[in-house]
């Protein structure tokens, strides 16, 4: 019976642990991996798009409306 009952105890510890690293470490690391990510990839567009701005963004538009 002791048996048993440490099997049981035991499985109830690794579901308590396994759930705590999930929701505690795992997601939490996930999500700022995810956010990084974002920031790393807008920074880089950012960066194309004020690279292309003066050939085709603001002077293309004042070259159409005929201000330049």
């Amino acid at each position: 019976m002791f048996l048993l009952e440490f099997l049981a105890a035991s499985k109830a510890w690794t579901d308590t642990i396994g759930v705590g690293f999930t929701f505690l470490i795992l997601m939490p690391a996930l999500a700022t991996g995810l956010i990084v990510v974002a920031i790393v990839s807008a920074r880089g567009e950012k960066r194309d798009n004020e690279k292309s701005a003066g050939r085709w963004g603001r002077a293309a538009q004042r070259h159409k409306t005929g201000d330049g």
